[in-house]
Order: structure tokens, then sequence, then C-alpha cells
């Protein structure tokens, strides 16, 4: 058995302040980490050496348990990720990002989630509240910008990760 790693979480810079009835102590990126590469989701899968994508050295390290998957089966568990749910196309700021990502790849690498669920539920949380409804419209248009910007410019893959960029969860 190969120990399956831990959570790296990344706390980009605020674009909001929080309102005063709403701690939000973070919004988390989060990748998983197995066999000394980071995976994670944004414009699609993407692969790097852990601590080098473009979100910087994680704020927090959770180890999430250990997995038998060896790296060809890694390799083929984020294969079909990416083939499947997992596409640039299908990414949702709310409801479809790096940490269900990162939820997900832990269930197929152990079996269970364990990405905490103050990071999953955070964006059902936000949008529970006045504030977080405001801001629908808003991140609607962050989301169809992202969307034109990759149609522009794709995002490449790293295999297994030269200078690809990003941070969040560790599996090893």
């Amino acid at each position: 058995m190969r120990a399956l790693g831990s959570l790296r979480f990344q706390r980009p810079p605020p674009t909001f302040p929080p309102p005063p009835s709403f701690q939000v102590e973070a919004i988390y990126h989060t990748s998983i980490v197995v066999h000394g590469r980071e995976i994670y989701y944004g414009q699609g899968v993407s692969i790097a050496r852990p601590g080098r994508t473009r979100f910087g050295a994680p704020l927090r390290t959770l180890r999430l348990g250990e997995t038998g998957a060896d790296a060809a089966s890694v390799d083929a568990i984020v294969a079909d990720a990416e083939a499947g749910e997992w596409t640039a196309a299908r990414y949702a700021l709310l409801a479809h990002n790096c940490n269900h990502f990162s939820a997900a790849l832990c269930e197929a690498l152990i079996g269970a989630n364990r990405v905490p669920s103050d990071i999953t539920d955070q964006p059902s949380l936000l949008t529970s509240t006045p504030f977080g409804q405001a801001l629908l419209p808003a991140l609607g248009g962050v989301e169809a910008a992202l969307r034109v910007r990759e149609a522009a410019e794709p995002a490449t893959r790293a295999h297994p990760a030269p200078a690809v960029e990003h941070v969040a969860a560790t599996l090893e």
C-alpha cells in the first residue's frame, strides 16, 4: 500500500469583501498529490510537480489516506476523468470545480471522499445567503470570460509535470 498523501489548500487573493454577517476564511483551491505528482482541475485536468502550480505553495496539507493504485493506474483514472466528466468545458465555478474534482479523485483512489466538508460545501453555503445570490450573475460573467479565454488559448496538459502550475490535495 502506498501512502495516499495529503490535501493542499491554496487561498487565492480575495476579489470581494465578505459581508459582515458571513465569515469566509478563504476560497479554497484543492488538488491531489499522489506518486510525486499534483493533480488538479480548472482548465481541464492538469498535472504538476507538487507545489509548482500557478497557485503557489499550499496553505495547509492534509493526509487523506493510502492508495493501492500504482502510477499507471492513477494515469488511467486521470485519463478517464479528463475524457469524461472533468473536461475544461464542464468547469463551473460553484458547481463543478477543483474541490469537487479533488473529492472525486480521492474517492477513486482510496474509496472514500476525505476532502473536508467545509471545503466542498463552501459554494452551497455562499449561495444560501442573500450576498451569495447577489454574486451569482457576476460569477456567471466570470465563467463566460474564462471560457472565451480558454477557447482562444487552450490549456496544455503537462505529463508528468514540468512547469505547470497549481496546488491542492495530496495523496501518496
